[in-house]
């Protein structure tokens, strides 16, 4: 979704925008993906890539449920 854009041209409402469309169907994936892009925006901010703030501060994360899968011995 992100491909061809600058760092400081993704907003809040374009990452919304993805959580909404996948969130539905596969959420603990999306929230991998939303940790994922906040990890990479402040490793672009702390090395001057990106100059603007944040934009995954304001997106919530899905609830995650337990799958019910135990190790065993």
């Amino acid at each position: 979704m992100f491909r061809g854009m600058t760092p400081d041209s993704i907003t809040s409402s374009l990452v919304q925008m993805l959580i909404d469309a996948h969130g539905t169907e596969h959420p603990p994936a999306v929230n991998r993906d939303r940790t994922f892009l906040e990890v990479a925006m402040k490793q672009g901010k702390s090395k001057s890539f990106v100059t603007t703030e944040a934009p995954i501060a304001l997106i919530k994360t899905f609830m995650e449920k337990a799958d019910g899968r135990y190790l065993e011995d």
